[in-house]
């Protein structure tokens, strides 16, 4: 199911001209059929999947992949994901802006504490 707000969010973010772009670990075909049923492709500036680099995101060395591809700069991105071991990845790389999704799956429960400021609600986050 797409996080309660997601869509607003990211329609906000197109409107202020923030470059948006989805970094996944998911596999392509699982992907694909996420895009198919949420519908959300068209607010990404790009997608960049780990597959194409042959690295996951939580592994040394990710960062410095998708840099290559998808330049950035990690003192003033935002970066919002699910899994806390990617979130200590990209703070180990330097990001400083990390948000973790409180509810990765829809289908359980949300998780009750993180190491890194939770997000539950994308609506607290839309400018």
């Amino acid at each position: 199911a797409v996080h309660s707000n997601v869509e607003i969010f990211l329609a906000k973010m197109n409107e202020l001209e923030k470059r948006v772009v989805l970094v996944t670990n998911a596999h392509p075909v699982s992907y694909a059929l996420k895009m198919e049923v949420t519908g959300l492709q068209k607010y990404f500036d790009n997608v960049v999947n780990a597959h194409d680099l042959s690295i996951a995101k939580e592994h040394d060395g990710f960062w410095q992949a998708l840099q290559s591809v998808e330049p950035f700069r990690s003192e003033s991105t935002l970066f919002i994901d699910d899994n806390e071991e990617v979130l200590a990845c990209a703070e180990k790389y330097g990001f400083i802006h990390l948000l973790s999704i409180v509810k990765p799956d829809s289908q359980k429960d949300g998780r009750q504490t993180s190491y890194y400021p939770m997000l539950s609600d994308f609506g607290d986050i839309t400018p």
